[in-house]
């Protein structure tokens, strides 16, 4: 074992039989009891929200009720005087004008289902399996911060900080990406030296697993 591969390990907690795995594509039962957990909390955050009424739905009636109270009750007379212009346009205009409104209000809710379901397959093991992937090359860590929207009351507050991410970007012959990696007291990766990582790419993200120095 050389001397980067084993300050990685340090780094890192990971193990030489963790490695070995990683390079078989394959994850370890520890990193699989990761996903499953993640995989286990979608489903039953999908269940819990399916078993409640249909928030979406309730939000687009109220949306559309509340201005149509008001709008009947400070403009009454003017509706009154607008329908006896109309006169026998008047009904089939309002059919119309109802028939539009459900039809937005089912689209609403097929869209909330739709979002939901796609939510769900997420945690099914067998829609979602995750894969370990490999990428060799130049690795540099990076942090990130994600802030409140604070610029427009003054353009030199940058806003609080509500999360903070950490990556390794990693630079091969062919393409860049970033993987999420956990935020460490060193940085075990040398500018010049060429690694292999091995992360999954799981729920639109990639995550780091292992790695090792390739000579």
């Amino acid at each position: 074992m050389t001397d980067a591969n084993h300050l990685l390990m340090q780094t890192y907690g990971f193990t030489a039989d963790d490695l070995e795995t990683n390079r078989r594509a394959q994850l370890t039962p520890a990193q699989q009891k990761i996903i499953d957990v993640g995989q286990d909390f979608i489903r039953t955050t999908a269940d819990q929200y399916d078993k409640t009424p249909n928030r979406t739905l309730i939000w687009f009636v109220l949306m559309l009720v509340i201005p149509i109270a008001l709008i009947a009750l400070f403009l009454r007379d003017s509706l009154t005087q607008a329908v006896a212009q109309l006169g026998s346009s008047a009904l089939p205009i309002a059919a119309v004008v109802v028939l539009l409104l459900i039809l937005f209000l089912w689209y609403a809710q097929r869209s909330a289902k739709a979002s939901l379901e796609m939510f769900r397959a997420m945690g099914d093991p067998n829609v979602n399996k995750p894969t370990v992937h490999a990428i060799e090359g130049r690795v540099e860590l990076v942090k990130e911060e994600a802030r409140t929207n604070a610029g427009h009351r003054d353009l030199l507050d940058r806003g609080r900080v509500y999360q903070t991410y950490f990556y390794a970007r990693v630079r091969s012959s062919y393409e860049t990406l970033k993987i999420s990696i956990p935020e460490k007291d060193r940085n075990p990766f040398e500018p010049q030296r060429t690694y292999r990582i091995f992360y999954v790419e799981h729920w639109g993200t990639r995550t780091f697993l292992t790695a090792e120095s390739v000579h």
